[in-house]
């Protein structure tokens, strides 16, 4: 029960507080501002955790027509239980009685049945649908992405330390020719939806994806703190393990993949103006993806630098072997690196 009183979901919720409250001062109807906010509150905070479990279930793979249609009915349903969970808390507030009391209260059934009510209801449904809309912008854009865009945090190049991760499949090529465009193409999603869980849990960012490879960000305290940028990588090899039946039955291989993480110095922008994007410049992204491309070379499927090596926090959960001063296409310097394998 806990679990569900995140950060995030909080965050939603004053989302919703907020989107009440200016319809209430929009809409001048200050008689019932209390009720108001603190249902677009728990509007904005139950829509979140509702939109985070349907991304876990068979729903995610509906189309996004089903979806649009299913979402009005799941909050329509959500909405009448805060109102009415919100008048009995009202009721047993004022009058200090239990619930089957406040049940049989008059002022319980008469507000179910004034027009207050379908007021309430038909704002608090639409607080849903502008929660959700924010929510899937926000999916859409990469989390945090869209409140960044809104205070203009970028639109000036900014400095930063970040670490990066280049994850990508082996035998890319052999595999879409084994399974024809249309299977390899529903390969990668479900290779990539095995990430989503890991990157949210580890305090990571998906930056991009370019065909059968996915880059991950993090802040660099994010992504030290108890070794999350290692951990990750554990955690989606688990995740595959645990479902090769899954993999064997559809496509008769397991997805194998192979990661390089680097740390360093980057500049973030804002970028373009028919599509905008905050976007990563500098070596770092170049050394990073050349890290990755020698774990073939090297025999290793997790490969880190030297410069991430000396900033981790731990290092309890992972065996770090030395691999020595390596030479990187394009790159003028050797860069030490470590393979990493699971204790």
């Amino acid at each position: 029960m806990l679990k569900i009183f995140t950060i995030t979901n909080l965050r939603y919720g004053v989302i919703g507080f907020l989107i009440a409250s200016v319809i209430v001062l929009i809409s001048k109807e200050v008689t019932f501002l209390p009720e108001i906010v603190i249902a677009g509150f728990l509007t904005g905070f139950f829509v979140r955790e509702i939109e985070t479990s349907l991304s876990k279930t068979r729903l995610r793979k509906l189309s996004f027509k089903s979806q649009i249609l299913l979402r009005p009915v799941i909050y329509i349903g959500v909405t009448f239980l805060i109102i009415v969970m919100i008048i009995l808390l009202k009721i047993l507030f004022n009058n200090e009685c239990d619930i089957l009391t406040a049940l049989s209260e008059n002022g319980f059934w008469n507000y179910l049945f004034n027009t207050n009510f379908y007021l309430l209801f038909i704002l608090l449904v639409t607080i849903g649908l502008l929660v959700s809309f924010i929510w899937q912008v926000n999916l859409l854009l990469g989390p945090g992405v869209l409140m960044r865009f809104v205070a203009g945090k970028y639109k000036s190049p900014k400095t930063e330390q970040k670490i990066f991760m280049f994850m990508d499949l082996n035998s890319s090529v052999r595999m879409a020719e084994k399974l024809g465009t249309e299977k390899y193409s529903e390969l990668l999603k479900d290779f990539f939806l095995e990430l989503t869980e890991p990157v949210l849990k580890f305090k990571g960012e998906v930056y991009q994806y370019i065909g059968d490879e996915v880059v991950v960000v993090w802040d660099k305290e994010n992504g030290i703190k108890n070794d999350n940028a290692i951990k990750l990588v554990f955690e989606v090899i688990d995740k595959i393990e645990k479902r090769k039946e899954y993999y064997f039955g559809k496509y008769r291989l397991l997805p194998v993949f192979k990661v390089g993480i680097h740390y360093g110095e980057t500049i973030v922008r804002e970028v373009g103006e028919i599509k905008k994007e905050i976007v990563y410049h500098g070596d770092v992204l170049n050394t990073t993806s050349r890290i990755r491309s020698v774990c073939n070379e090297l025999d290793k499927k997790i490969l880190i630098s030297k410069d991430l090596y000396e900033i981790l926090e731990e290092k309890l959960y992972s065996v770090f072997e030395p691999v020595g001063e390596i030479d990187l296409k394009g790159k003028k310097e050797k860069v030490f690196l470590y393979s990493v394998t699971k204790k």
